[in-house]
């Protein structure tokens, strides 16, 4: 999930971004909006947003004043304004985009996109170096990407796996379930192989917490009490796995 900050001096402003992303990027979250440089530090420091839509002049400061403030910033800068003379300096500030008012919405569209492009790449290169770190450091705890954030789980406390659509949802001792941003192939992927089993394409189970296998109805039945199918096909290689 990307998070987003306004941050404009001018209320008509913020409301037409906030209009604008809710009508053409639901994923992106608004976390706050600020009117100054102070409100905008502010801001940042305790929401940590992906991506910042950042007025240039405003009361007491400037929006190149706020950025002064985070030398290596983690989040990316769409500048609003209605002045076009500040673009150069904007670009060597590193902002992704910049706009002028009255914001023409395929232009913001546009902009937005591709910025949302470089979050992407960003975050999914981050969650890489720390799946790696845990793998490194770590022979049971996994990092699973969320829409809140990252999950840190440790494997063994995982009964089984279940797809759902384009995500898997992890359902846990102490009857927990956490949906993951991962199919089921990319979550069978991180988990070893030899501790879980694929039963049916919609499925994966921890072999050591099967409590019994129900033949006539092709049911295998975990210790938490679900039932999951067994597939014809893989009938065999599951009774080979147990037995």
């Amino acid at each position: 999930m990307i998070k987003a900050a306004i941050i404009d001096d001018e209320p008509f402003a913020i409301e037409n971004v906030e209009l604008l992303l809710k009508e053409n990027f639901q994923e992106i979250k608004i976390v706050g909006t600020g009117n100054s440089v102070e409100e905008g530090v502010k801001l940042i420091e305790s929401k940590d947003p992906n991506l910042l839509f950042l007025d240039i002049e405003m009361p007491f400061g400037s929006g190149f004043d706020l950025l002064e403030r985070f030398p290596n910033p983690k989040f990316r800068v769409i500048f609003i304004t209605a002045y076009n003379q500040y673009a150069v300096k904007a670009f060597r500030c590193s902002a992704t985009d910049y706009l002028l008012k009255p914001i023409d919405i395929e232009e913001f569209v546009q902009a937005v996109s591709r910025t949302k492009e470089t979050i992407d790449e960003d975050m999914q290169q981050r969650y890489q170096l720390l799946q790696e770190h845990l793998q490194n450091n770590s022979t049971k705890r996994i990092a699973f990407p969320t829409h809140q954030g990252i999950e840190f789980i440790n494997w063994d406390q995982i009964i089984r796996v279940e797809a759902d659509r384009s995500y898997a949802s992890l359902h846990m001792k102490e009857n927990e379930s956490i949906l993951v941003s991962k199919s089921l192939r990319e979550v069978e992927d991180l988990l070893p192989s030899d501790q879980f089993f694929r039963p049916h394409k919609s499925h994966l189970i921890r072999i050591d917490l099967v409590r019994r296998y129900l033949r006539t109805e092709s049911l295998i039945e975990m210790e938490d009490g679900s039932r999951v199918e067994l597939s014809r096909r893989r009938k065999d290689a599951f009774l080979e796995v147990m037995c």
